[in-house]
């Protein structure tokens, strides 16, 4: 009797053990980003490139496994990656091309800025919702008391 026991026993922990949630996939989705984060501000362009790209593919993943999960956070974070990879390619480009520096320059950085301007954007309505969903919660309780 302690055979189908023990058997069972194998079965449900590898199930557990293989089984992702998505706030585990989140945090392993986010330790690549701060990697790549780190990368970035020493300036190891194309670690940072790689890393944002691992990032960005769990991120996603998160999107397809569990399309109904914390959507904002998991689109914003889908956007920085993105966000921060092409502006590792214009980088990368710049020290390239050494030719006309100041246009591609002055374009590079008007494009920045709208895009930067766009995720602050996203970021305070992002602020906006978690707030929101915090009050409901929080009046959810004080209707279930």
């Amino acid at each position: 009797m302690n055979k189908p026991l023990v058997f069972i026993f194998l079965i449900l922990f590898n199930f557990l053990a293989f089984c992702e949630t998505p706030d585990s996939m989140w945090k392993n989705a986010f330790k690549d980003f701060d990697k790549a984060e780190i990368h970035f501000k020493k300036s190891q362009y194309s670690e940072a490139d790689s890393a944002y790209s691992t990032a960005l593919a769990k991120f996603l993943k998160i999107t397809v496994d569990y399309p109904q999960w914390e959507t904002s956070s998991v689109n914003y974070r889908v956007n920085e990656c993105k966000d921060r990879m092409n502006e590792i390619k214009n980088l990368q480009t710049e020290t390239q091309t050494p030719g006309n520096k100041t246009s591609s320059r002055s374009s590079n950085n008007s494009e920045l800025i709208k895009v930067r301007a766009e995720r602050d954007k996203y970021a305070k309505a992002m602020l906006k919702v978690y707030h929101e969903n915090k009050k409901n919660k929080r009046e959810l309780e004080v209707t279930k008391a």
